[in-house]
């Protein structure tokens, strides 16, 4: 019987690159001048590519890492060494792993959210110390993990906290305080209606009831993880619970009961390709039917199983022949890492003493020559001055009083009139720099916004190039409004499309979204909260917490509309949305429809600060008929124009989207894109723009 554990995300996921060449990447970028924008593409590139190169995710990371050292970016060589930790953690080079985490810890509020980034690290460190049989050391990673989500009220962290924690007292055969611990992990995941943790944490429970070999507590249990899942579709981990069951039912002696789930289990795994399950289902059913005399089907079982269980060794003994191979490459590359580190060193330290030399006999060939040069000067002076003042003094005496009055006064005038113009020069040099610093710097920033969003190929491989259009168009040169896409498969291939408005425009509304893109990473990519109105939840609280707005009167915030799109076979069939002020437009069967937002933004002021916010979900069953979704800012709506310059307002927005619907969808943006400048005419635009279509 197996336990089962949470996976720790280990890498910040983000999308490929557009275009981009991962096998020319790094020529490519020894030809540019090195700044943090680089070191971003290295992150994104390293998410890109295959599990199974770690030798090319090994030699980005490190090519980041020695760039964010260079710039002097701290919050990126935070993130390289936790990338690295993660990248180690997977080849099984503990002593690697643990050695990088702990730069990325002590570098941890140098990132945007420390909180979570240390999160994340803690629990790294507390699972490599747990596996290489640390339980000390473990356990106080963890204890630091679960203070930092205590302080923060993060009640689903706090969860897994307790479950690491009960992990490590069942290992010490302490199975009273393990089931003290795994009840408070219940309590939190029931109260933030995590389901499928809750079905873990029962599983768990069961298994610390099976090593006291006390059977009735143990079967209830599994009985309670089955029946959690019971309305999810099968998967992975639902199969594994009923392989779980059915081992449960066979001890106490529920033959009917575990030969039932034995075969689902074993008919799951097939699909499933998991030979894992597939060996332990079989394992149940030759035994049982061996109990019970039927001896023809204990022998095919029985074969079964051992056709799977060589099988599996020996995909098991080539997985370890390629990780060694690839822990002695990576080795390899740090020995080499090293050693260029230290002959670059040398070579500096060299140039820098030659370059001394250099400068100091440069300055003696230079203070020697000005002396001379200066001699000769002063006695040039000084005998001039003696001729000039024989032969002038005479006249000089004479024209002195007729003209000192005169020159007092056009001396006054022009040194006046100098200072003037030398004040007013450096004034509109002093303005014209600034103006090309902030427009420099506001231009870089555009180039960091425009590379933290989703990239098109990656929602052209969700829907097709053909089923999607995104109309953006920011007010300024960066934009408060931003959107943002995640694909996975788990528990079932789904899709999440978001479209959020941030308070403000220009720079601000940007750095609002710039803390809304991170914070949405964090929730679905390492948290894993799937359903939208959960998300809303956790982005709420995420954005009141970075902004302490429970100590301040910031108004700060988003509106923002999110879809999760639930996906059976080869369609999607289920459509699920919560929006906190930003509804969302669809039309099915020729009819136009519109669900409601809850009248609340993300973060902002609240008058009952300390209150969870709670948002609503609508659920859609799509048919087989094809359906246009629409996600959109208040942009367009609000835009002055037309005629009388009054604005484009929703009643004109939904009977321009109804009315081109019918059309494909890139004919659908290029008319909004006409729409909108034609209505707007001569006015300035007022707001950031973005529109959104989907069409499945």
């Amino acid at each position: 019987m197996k336990k089962l554990f949470l996976c720790i995300c280990l890498l910040s996921p983000c999308t490929s690159l557009l275009g981009q060449s991962t096998d020319t990447l790094l020529i490519e970028l020894e030809k540019k001048k090195p700044d943090s924008f680089t070191v971003l593409r290295l992150f994104r590139a390293v998410s890109s590519l295959s599990d199974t190169l770690h030798q090319k995710k090994l030699n980005y990371l490190n090519k980041a890492l020695s760039i964010a050292e260079q710039i002097n970016f701290k919050a990126g060589i935070a993130r390289a060494y936790r990338a690295l930790g993660s990248l180690y953690f997977g080849l099984g080079d503990y002593s690697l792993s643990l050695n990088a985490n702990y730069k990325a810890l002590q570098l941890a509020d140098e990132v945007l959210h420390p909180p979570y980034f240390k999160v994340t690290v803690l629990g790294v460190i507390g699972k490599t110390h747990e596996i290489q049989g640390n339980l000390d050391q473990a356990e106080e990673y963890y204890t630091k993990s679960f203070a930092l989500n205590t302080k923060n009220k993060n009640k689903r962290n706090l969860a897994y906290d307790y479950s690491n924690l009960a992990n490590i007292e069942l290992l010490r055969q302490n199975y009273d305080k393990s089931l003290a611990y795994h009840e408070e992990e219940r309590k939190l995941k029931e109260e933030v209606k995590d389901t499928l943790g809750l079905a873990f944490t029962y599983n768990d429970i069961a298994v610390v009831y099976d090593y006291q070999n006390k059977l009735a507590q143990a079967t209830s249990y599994f009985e309670k993880g089955v029946k959690v899942l019971e309305k999810l579709p099968m998967g992975y981990y639902k199969t594994s619970l009923n392989t779980n069951l059915a081992e449960a039912y066979k001890k106490i002696n529920k033959k009917a009961e575990a030969e039932k789930l034995a075969l689902q289990s074993l008919e799951e795994a097939k699909k499933l390709q998991a030979k894992d399950l597939a060996l332990r289902a079989t394992a149940v059913l030759y035994t049982l039917n061996g109990e019970i005399k039927r001896y023809q089907s204990a022998y095919e079982y029985l074969l079964l199983h051992k056709a799977l269980q060589d099988s599996t060794y020996n995909e098991q003994h080539l997985k370890e022949i390629s990780q060694m191979e690839t822990n002695f490459q990576v080795k390899q590359q740090q020995k080499e890492n090293e050693l260029l580190k230290r002959e670059n060193k040398i070579q500096t330290e060299e140039i820098k003493i030659k370059d001394a030399e250099a400068m100091k006999n440069r300055l003696l060939v230079m203070l020697s020559g000005t002396a001379i040069a200066m001699l000769i000067i002063l006695a040039s002076v000084f005998y001039r001055n003696s001729q000039l003042k024989k032969r002038s003094n005479d006249i000089l005496t004479q024209k002195n009083n007729e003209i000192s009055q005169q020159k007092e006064e056009i001396s006054v005038i022009a040194e006046g009139l100098r200072e003037a113009n030398q004040i007013v020069n450096l004034k509109n040099k002093e303005i014209e720099k600034k103006n090309e610093d902030i427009l420099s710097s506001i231009n870089y920033a555009k180039r960091i916004q425009n590379a933290i969003l989703p990239l098109q190929s990656k929602i052209a491989d969700a829907f097709g190039e053909e089923n999607f259009f995104i109309y953006y168009k920011p007010r300024e040169i960066v934009s408060g409004d931003f959107y943002w896409f995640h694909s996975g498969m788990f528990p079932k291939p789904y899709t999440i499309f978001v479209a959020a408005d941030c308070t403000g425009h220009g720079v601000p509304g940007a750095f609002m979204s710039m803390i809304g893109n991170d914070l949405l990473n964090e929730i679905v990519n390492s948290r894993r909260v799937l359903s939208p109105e959960l998300i809303l939840q956790e982005l709420n609280d995420g954005i009141r917490n970075v902004l302490q707005q429970d100590h301040n009167d910031s108004r700060d915030g988003m509106d923002i509309a999110i879809i999760t799109l639930w996906k059976d076979e080869n369609s999607f069939t289920t459509l699920e949305y919560a929006g906190a002020m930003n509804p969302l437009y669809y039309v099915h069967n020729e009819e136009f429809v519109e669900l409601k937002a809850d009248k609340k933004p993300i973060g902002g002021f609240h008058t009952n600060k300390n209150t969870t916010q709670h948002f609503t979900k609508h659920t859609i069953e799509l048919g087989k008929e094809s359906t246009t979704i629409y996600l959109c800012s208040d942009g367009f709506q609000d835009q002055f124009g037309g005629e009388s310059g009054k604005k484009f307002m929703v009643k004109r927005l939904r009977e321009t989207l109804f009315s081109l619907s019918k059309l494909p969808l890139s004919a659908q943006k290029e008319s909004l894109e006409t729409i909108f400048e034609t209505w707007q005419g001569q006015q300035k635009q007022i707001d950031d723009v973005m529109m959104i279509g989907i069409k499945v």
